[in-house]
């Protein structure tokens, strides 16, 4: 949990993702890919199975690198 606060709510929080990622557009398959290389490169210990980013109830977008 502190990872993920650490790398992301706290670096991307009423960010412009384009601006914090130094992409032209972002969509929820490239930023699920993003946070996953983010996560594996912080990560000292322990696995990650997958990364699932839900836009809404319908949308959702997995990476499992």
């Amino acid at each position: 949990d502190r990872l993920v606060q650490d790398t992301f709510v706290k670096s991307f929080d009423k960010q412009d993702l384009r601006q914090v990622l130094s992409m032209p557009a972002v969509n929820g398959e490239f930023l699920a890919q993003a946070i996953w290389t983010r996560l594996i490169n912080g990560m000292s210990d322990g696995r990650l199975h997958n990364v699932r980013l839900a836009q809404t109830r319908d949308l959702s977008f997995d990476y499992a690198g």
